[in-house]
């Protein structure tokens, strides 16, 4: 029974009946892993009522699988592909301390090194800014361009392209 103003909580739906998309069938190791009792990721997006997801998995380097599964798009029905892009908002902020924190307490990355060393190509500024004014957001750099625009507008082809907004 479902709280008043709650909609009730549907089953879960059958895997098999979920959209998938692929650039090519899974290889047979993929298959096999499968059949051994590796969960499978439309079991997941059927058990976890994921609106959509998109799998890649490499062995050695080279993908084996990419596949995208449910809906990228629930309200016009679009199906997730292997080249879906998702916004991951702030997600990222956290998976990229994460990194930091490892790299810097394994000796690979100094906090207070400049930048460039780790990313030649950002542009030279009036001061060094280092990892570590990065990360606790004193470098001085904006999420918007002064007139109210956000960057997060921007679509960038390459890194050439996404390090060329921080020049100003």
């Amino acid at each position: 029974m479902a709280a008043a103003g709650c909609a009730p909580i549907q089953p879960a739906p059958d895997p098999a009946g979920l959209p998938s998309r692929v650039i090519e069938p899974p290889s047979a190791a993929c298959r096999e892993g499968w059949r051994r009792g590796d969960p499978s990721p439309d079991s997941l997006v059927a058990e976890e009522r994921l609106p959509g997801l998109s799998l890649a998995v490499a062995v050695d380097g080279e993908i084996v699988r990419a596949e995208g599964f449910n809906w990228a798009d629930m309200e016009n029905q679009d199906p997730v592909t292997p080249a879906t892009l998702f916004r991951i908002g702030g997600v990222s902020k956290v998976l990229t301390v994460a990194a930091v924190g490892l790299l810097s307490g394994r000796g690979r990355l100094d906090l207070n090194a400049p930048v460039q060393r780790y990313v030649p190509g950002f542009p030279g500024k009036e001061g060094p800014i280092s990892t570590r004014r990065l990360m606790t957001h004193t470098a001085g750099i904006r999420h918007h361009r002064g007139d109210g625009e956000s960057f997060r507008n921007d679509r960038c082809a390459n890194d050439t392209d996404r390090l060329a907004v921080f020049r100003r």
